[in-house]
């Protein structure tokens, strides 16, 4: 049984998904969803002016208070929105010959197989821009082949227009149905698993040593580490290499307490697990399911042995870019003593009917609502896990004791909605 301590001061680090967004943008979409979190438990909260928003660790402070207590938080963000960008300025012949041949490369592994074994719904995301490809393929050579066979002395010419309407279809379609996106998204996750990105390395050693010099010097009551989408692969790379150079400099694991001082370093539970790592919406099997993905499953099974960190999946039906049901270290085959919790949630749940209903066509908006303000007081709340005075641990274990805890519900909120499933 978790204890009743409340955490009052907390340190979080959050890491985002393939997203071009910089700080500054990140820090008002923040402040925007806070409100919403407001409003919906009936508490204040202030947050700070971002420090560091033209840089790749940039962060800001939230006060948050309720009638019965108050938390302090401190946001730290892994930020390589600058990579993503750069990404988003290929052109349009490099874009589709590099993104063919990365889904070729998940194919012919067989990744796209064992994608559809655990979570077919994956699977299907997986064959969205194969699909829309051959489309637009067979538009080309259906065009040139009636050019060629009826409107042309010159069977020849058949070639330039089937060639002239494919790529007139694609800058029509590659905006509004994220083709350029998905694209660009498949490219960065091959050349991820294949190490092909220098300037990622860079980024995750940076964001390694930031983590390691940071947690061991917080005196925060819990720390929660925050991966979303492909930033949750990434965070388990992140911590993996924090875990490394912790043991360097300490003897120690990350966040592990100092010899003599477990009292002072205990988490909520009594069990020095001030850590607490949270993915959401997560591509960890994206990546970590190819078969060149070794050094990965190599970190992510560092992070879920290491006895000092709680590690909890949160994961939604609705959302077709998570693997919903599966738990991450049992479909990779890791090496575990024990699995990392999964929790399943209904973000219809999360959000006004009338919001569900404006947001259910959207893909990835749905996908990005693990990391927005809820509507509906629920178990799953992004900004009370940040902000709120129960641990992520506890919340896991004891929904019901959260929102009881939280004591802060408008009565227009009305009852809060269902447990985890």
């Amino acid at each position: 049984m978790a204890s009743d301590r409340r955490i009052a001061k907390r340190l979080v680090f959050l890491l985002t998904g393939y997203e071009p967004l910089p700080p500054d943008q990140q820090h008002r979409r923040f402040v925007r969803e806070i409100a919403r979190f407001e409003t919906t438990w009936g508490v204040k909260a202030k947050v700070s002016a971002g420090q560091g928003l033209d840089g790749p660790l940039p962060s800001w402070k939230v006060e948050t208070t309720a009638p019965n207590w108050q938390v302090a938080t401190e946001v730290r963000t892994f930020d390589w929105h600058d990579l993503v960008k750069e990404d988003t300025r290929r052109g349009t012949t490099a874009r589709i010959t590099g993104g063919v041949l990365a889904l070729l490369d998940f194919l012919l592994t067989g990744t796209l197989f064992r994608y559809m074994r655990y979570n077919f719904r994956y699977g299907l995301f997986f064959l969205y821009p194969v699909v829309l490809l051959s489309l637009l393929l067979a538009a080309g050579v259906y065009s040139g082949l009636w050019y060629a066979e009826k409107a042309s002395p010159a069977p020849l010419i058949g070639a330039p227009v089937g060639f002239t309407v494919t790529w007139v279809l694609y800058r029509m379609i590659c905006t509004r149905f994220y083709l350029d996106y998905i694209l660009d998204d498949w490219i960065f996750a091959r050349d991820m698993i294949r190490g092909r990105r220098a300037d990622l390395e860079e980024r995750i050693d940076l964001f390694a040593a930031s983590l390691a010099e940071t947690v061991a010097a917080s005196d925060a009551d819990e720390i929660v580490l925050v991966g979303h989408s492909l930033g949750a692969p990434m965070m388990l790379q992140v911590i993996a290499r924090a875990i490394e150079r912790s043991l360097s400099a300490t003897g120690r694991s990350l966040g592990a307490p100092s010899d003599g001082d477990g009292d002072a370093n205990s988490g909520p539970n009594g069990d020095n697990r001030r850590l607490a790592l949270m993915t959401t919406g997560s591509s960890i099997l994206k990546i970590g399911l190819h078969p060149a993905a070794g050094v990965f499953r190599e970190d992510a099974a560092r992070v879920a042995n290491d006895p000092n960190i709680f590690w909890v999946e949160y994961q939604a039906l609705v959302d077709v870019i998570n693997f919903y049901k599966c738990n991450p270290a049992s479909c990779m085959g890791l090496d575990v003593k024990t699995l990392p919790e999964v929790r399943t949630v209904r973000i219809r749940n999360m959000l006004k009917e009338e919001t569900y209903k404006r947001f259910r066509g959207n893909f990835f908006r749905m996908h990005r609502q693990f990391v927005m303000g809820n509507e509906r007081p629920y178990h799953y709340d992004y900004f009370m896990i940040l902000c709120g005075p129960v641990s992520l641990e506890k919340r896991v274990f004891e929904p019901d004791a959260m929102i009881a805890a939280a004591g802060t519900v408008p009565a227009s909120a009305g009852a809060p909605a269902g447990a985890p499933e």
